[in-house]
């Protein structure tokens, strides 16, 4: 194995723990503050964004690592060759082992990018609490309020005016959200 690849396992092993110990505390913390309601996924335009990012990363790193054992195979059959025919095939051999080994590493870049869009997709969600939303993506909870704006609910937060959410006006949601009412 290479330094390449070393460094590209041990960065993306770093990011997956980073994604895997950010979503127990924010669903700890969720806990602990109260869960009212669980939203998923969180935003549907990432969540969609994530699900073709996913086939794209899926379908680079399958044709990468197959382009690699081919390489392999080749590398396999130029030496049964040069064996049965005394011929000196050193030059085809090396150019083989390089284009095996960038297509692993690029392999294996891609199915690191495949996990990481993976963990990314699958922490789209979001807690409702009592005292405010908490996102499975982030460490701290943002303060909302609610607002009835026809068939949707939205979530909002007051003092930077962002909108956190918008859910439907069903009978279910506006048990739980009474538009004006600040969780805080």
């Amino acid at each position: 194995m290479n330094i390449e690849s070393i460094v590209t396992i041990c960065t993306f092993a770093v990011m997956i723990m980073f994604f895997i110990v950010r979503a127990v505390v924010a669903v700890v913390r969720a806990k602990k503050a109260g869960i009212v309601r669980f939203i998923r996924p969180h935003e549907t335009d990432f969540f969609v964004f994530g699900v073709i990012m996913l086939a794209v990363a899926a379908s680079v790193a399958i044709s990468e690592l197959t382009l690699a054992s081919r390489y392999n195979a080749y590398i396999t059959e130029y030496r049964e060759t040069a064996i049965d025919t005394n011929s000196d095939s050193d030059t085809e051999i090396a150019d083989f082992t390089k284009k095996k080994r960038s297509a692993g590493a690029n392999g294996l870049l891609y199915s690191g990018m495949f996990t990481m869009i993976l963990l990314m997709t699958l922490t789209s969600g979001a807690f409702i609490t009592k005292t405010g939303i908490q996102t499975l993506h982030s460490f701290s909870q943002d303060a909302f309020s609610v607002m009835l704006n026809g068939k949707r609910i939205i979530l909002f937060n007051p003092k930077t005016k962002r909108i956190l959410f918008k859910i439907r006006a069903n009978s279910e949601n506006l048990q739980f959200f009474q538009p004006g009412e600040l969780p805080l």
